[in-house]
């Protein structure tokens, strides 16, 4: 079983990928701790250098208020995973 709403988070994602962003993908079902802290709020995009969250449902408004502006980009984590309900 997938995760669709990840699915569709990614999508969100693609802009800012092709815009020069990095973001790495990161399935929380592989890492227990990372379980424990996010398997309620998947997806989640999270900055690396302020540990800032956002949480779904986003779009690209909520992502271009939650990203730094182009002079201070910073790698961001989104997370995702299957978890079975």
């Amino acid at each position: 079983m997938g995760c669709h709403l990840c699915e569709l988070a990614e999508q969100e994602l693609l802009t800012q990928v092709a815009q020069g962003w990095q973001v790495e993908l990161i399935d929380v079902s592989e890492d227990d701790q990372l379980l424990d802290r996010f398997s309620l709020i998947i997806p989640v995009l999270q900055h690396n250098a302020s540990g800032r969250l956002l949480k779904w449902p986003f779009d690209q408004t909520a992502l271009h208020a939650f990203l730094p502006d182009e002079n201070s980009r910073a790698d961001e984590s989104f997370l995702s995973g299957e978890v079975d309900a």
